[in-house]
């Protein structure tokens, strides 16, 4: 695909989904201005029930080829595994390409600093100076983040300054950015006797800060003036909510200024330029704002509505029933293009699905676990493709093009975000979510990710099951030496079928064969030329019978053929599986003389015989016609078996 317009790629991890999308936007406000695309790569760590801590999705930067873009943006202290920003640091430096790394430093790239000390120590300050708080909890985030442990210090140095105590009761810590930690935190803190409350409840971000405000709501207690909370970030709804959220602002405006004239300059000097954060001071923690309709209205809503998204959640579960409902790869693909094109609110107007060109084979896999996979290949199939609100043609793209050409725009400047699909280490493919910045909020873009994951699995394994109990069935209604069905599919398949006939206004057409001198074979050639005379008689009657029909082995050297009238054309089988055998024996120079008696009968659907009672008829049928072939042979003894 041939691209008119520069393009820059922005690596990201989806779990302040606040702070991600206030940078996105305030680099997509610079974009538009220059008319640049912005490729936004993003994903989610996390640890699932065994505990272990899957970073599948970081190779979603697999799909990067650095050299096809005009500037790279690593938003570096969203990405929490240094491995990873080690790994892209050094593609990003082979490639040539100018690069600025915001958050976090890359040795050899320029860096961004964000302040995390200066504006949360003048947040704090003012707790304590000029609303009279001595007493504090601190709610931290992951142990592992440099911002998380300047937020701690920048907190510990205030209270010091001050004369605060701070007791390790007080902290927090070990935690993560999301909203769930402070909820559950929270509940914690006032779960405790009154007397032990806080004062104030300072939060490391806004996440968890608007978690224990819905906490201290739910226990009827007033903020501030019962207790205050603060946070740090600013994101979106920190002012909006009721009360206001008191907060530290990292001036992300400047930061994103400062990213887009370090790569529009092509400077690639691995220099640092510090933004400084400011405190933002509102109701939270005691400040007086005048209330603004705007937050009036908001206020109606619950304010966990923005985290947690009920129609969203139903949204994904319709989709589950999509994979569960789904029989075959082809029923899934017509099943989802059918959901998506009527169902698409939170994706957008423009997404798409591309997975693996192997997709649909992986899908029938029957390995028990699919192992580890972190490649896109060199093609991908979109297998769902929505473009203005309209079901668009699937297609076969080259994995470098990243999107399909539907979805490209040569006009203005727009924003496509790239989520991984996978299970466990299994990478399926990605979704791309065009202009629709929205889909990060509240984690959508994680629980898009696990459930569209997470059903890949379950249905690849309810295939593998279907698989597994059809080998089962197989294997237990065949006969091993000759390959027909066996005495067990008489009961479990043949008679069935044999009812159905009856059903449909179908005639039943039964065919009883048995080995002429079965016993004369084994007892003067073998057991082994038995055998062989068995395999030989079930071939030429699998060689002649209809597809749809049923050949059993029903005992040592006896066959019963089942069939009905749908696939009879007045065909003389009885002669035809006859012909076939003579002429299979005239190549093989047995020995001995193999042949076979036969006998059919007919039974319209009005027939009131079970098909047991309707194979002993054709055993009477074949029985005469045994008789008169040991008669004319000269062996005939009157009630000896033959």
């Amino acid at each position: 695909m041939k691209y008119m317009k520069r393009r820059f790629a922005v690596l990201s991890s989806a779990s302040e989904y606040g702070y991600l999308t206030s940078i996105i936007k305030d680099l997509h406000r610079i974009a538009q201005s220059s008319n640049i695309d912005l490729y936004v790569f993003t994903c989610y760590q996390y640890k699932e029930h065994s505990g272990f801590t899957n970073r599948t999705g970081y190779y979603i930067y697999n799909l990067i080829n650095y050299a096809d873009f005009d500037g790279v943006i690593v938003i570096a202290n969203t990405i929490y595994d240094n491995a990873v920003l080690e790994r892209e640091r050094q593609r990003i430096l082979q490639s040539g390409k100018p690069a600025v790394s915001i958050g976090k430093k890359m040795e050899g790239i320029p860096f961004i600093h964000l302040d995390n000390t200066s504006g949360f120590f003048r947040l704090i300050e003012h707790l304590i100076t000029q609303h009279k708080v001595t007493k504090m909890v601190f709610i931290g985030g992951p142990d592992s983040e440099q911002e998380n442990k300047e937020r701690i210090q920048a907190f510990t140095a205030a209270a010091r300054k001050r004369g605060i105590p701070i007791f390790s009761s007080n902290m927090y810590l070990n935690g993560s950015w999301e909203y769930s930690y402070g909820y559950e935190t929270a509940k914690k803190i006032f779960a405790k006797p009154r007397e032990e409350w806080p004062q104030a409840i300072v939060c490391a971000n806004d996440n968890l800060a608007l978690a224990a405000m819905k906490v201290a709501k739910e226990n009827d207690v007033k903020i501030p003036e019962q207790i205050k909370i603060v946070g740090f970030d600013d994101v979106k709804f920190s002012g909006s909510v009721i009360p206001s959220l008191s907060t530290v602002n990292g001036n992300s405006e400047q930061v994103t200024h400062e990213a887009f004239k370090k790569l529009l300059s092509g400077d690639r000097t691995p220099n640092e330029v510090r933004i400084m954060s400011k405190p933002v001071l509102r109701q939270s923690c005691g400040c007086p704002v005048n209330i603004t309709q705007a937050q009036i209205d908001f206020a109606t809503q619950d304010t966990s509505f923005q985290f947690e998204f009920p129609e969203f959640t139903n949204h994904m579960r319709q989709l589950e029933d999509v994979f569960l409902q789904s029989q075959s790869t082809y029923a899934l693909l017509q099943n989802m293009n059918i959901f998506f094109q009527r169902s698409h609110k939170f994706e957008g107007s423009d997404f798409c699905i591309l997975l693996n060109s192997e997709w649909s084979s992986i899908l029938i896999n029957s390995k028990e676990e699919l192992g580890e996979y972190y490649s896109f290949g060199k093609q991908v199939n979109s297998i769902v493709n929505i473009k203005n609100n309209k079901k668009s043609v699937n297609e076969i793209i080259n994995t470098k093009d990243l999107i399909p050409e539907s979805m490209y725009n040569p006009m203005g400047s727009n924003i496509y975000l790239f989520i991984p699909l996978y299970n466990h280490t299994f990478m399926h493919g990605y979704a791309v979510i065009k202009n629709n910045l929205a889909f990060l909020h509240a984690k959508q873009a994680y629980t898009f990710t696990r459930t569209f994951g997470s059903n890949i699995e379950r249905f690849r394994q309810k295939n593998m099951y279907k698989l597994l109990s059809q080998q089962y069935i197989k294997l237990s209604t065949t006969d091993g030496l000759s390959g027909l069905k066996n005495r067990v599919a008489l009961e479990r398949l043949a008679v069935p079928f044999y009812e159905q006939n009856k059903k449909l206004n179908l005639q039943n057409i039964l065919i009883f064969v048995d080995i002429n001198k079965m016993k004369h074979i084994n007892d003067n050639f073998g057991h082994l030329h038995g055998d062989l005379a068995i395999k030989t008689v079930a071939d030429s009657i699998s060689s002649v019978i209809p597809k749809g029909w049923m050949g059993i082995r029903y005992g040592g050297d006896e066959f019963v053929v089942l069939g009905n009238s749908r696939d009879y054309h007045g065909e003389d089988f009885c002669s035809m599986i006859d012909m076939t055998l003579k002429a299979k024996t005239s190549k093989m120079k047995l020995p001995y003389n193999l042949s076979v008696s036969l006998g059919t009968l007919t039974f319209g659907p009005e027939s009131t015989l079970t098909l047991q009672q309707a194979i002993d008829k054709v055993d009477e049928v074949m029985y005469e016609k045994k008789v008169a072939f040991h008669k004319e042979a000269g062996d005939y003894v009157p009630g000896q078996s033959h």
